[in-house]
């Protein structure tokens, strides 16, 4: 498999996840990022502006490319997520450091004991960014799940990924002389946690509106 298409697929594999994808391939002192020229694959022409990088054309005229030094990797992440991108870093590795995986199939290179393998080594998101500069780095979870017109619950978790790693949980439902403390307590919650990262999810696909609530 040539280079650009393993980007290619790592890109469609995680789009598949995630909402904004941004994939960076370690390519010798490099980190690398690719689109096709009509832009039907990668996305490399929305991710270089939000860094500074400026993209060039390929030899084989079908691909833009663009990168940066290894070292400018963390404030690039910072940026892209930011931006409210999921950043999947995939790092080379040495024959030497894969020996042990027998599974992995190496690819030639110019000499045989450089031969190299990319593996995904990173997945960062808003959530899991532990340079964010806030002191607390909340990530929340809300399950709803409507039983009928005047009667829904909520269940909450609030995890903080840079201090403590605790697990907050908080279960609100309707009651029948209040209908709206449900959606009402939930919104106070996000408000006092002021979450980098809410992941919502309902068994009820039919009761979007509850979700744009919040």
């Amino acid at each position: 498999m040539s280079l650009i298409e393993e980007y290619y697929d790592t890109f469609d594999e995680f789009s598949l996840k995630y909402k904004n994808v941004a994939v960076l391939m370690q390519v010798g002192g490099f980190y690398e990022m690719y689109s096709s020229i009509d832009e039907n694959r990668g996305n490399a022409t929305k991710i270089a502006p939000l860094i500074n990088c400026e993209l060039a054309v390929r030899a084989d005229k079908k691909t833009l490319m663009g990168g940066f030094p290894l070292k400018s990797l963390d404030k690039n992440i910072a940026k892209l997520v930011e931006h409210d991108y999921t950043v999947v870093v995939l790092e080379q590795k040495s024959k030497v450091d894969c020996k042990d995986d027998s599974s992995m199939e190496l690819e030639p290179d110019v000499e045989k004991s450089q031969r190299m393998k990319r593996l995904v080594t990173q997945i960062i998101s808003k959530g899991t960014f532990l340079e964010n500069p806030k002191l607390f780095n909340n990530t929340l979870a809300i399950y709803c799940k409507r039983y009928s017109k005047d009667y829904i619950t909520f269940g909450i978790a609030n995890t903080d990924a840079v201090l403590y790693g605790n697990i907050i949980t908080h279960e609100v439902r309707s009651l029948p002389d209040d209908k709206g403390i449900a959606i009402d307590t939930v919104l106070k919650l996000v408000t006092q946690y002021n979450p980098v990262e809410c992941v919502v999810v309902t068994t009820n696909g039919q009761w979007e509106k509850d979700i744009d609530h919040l």
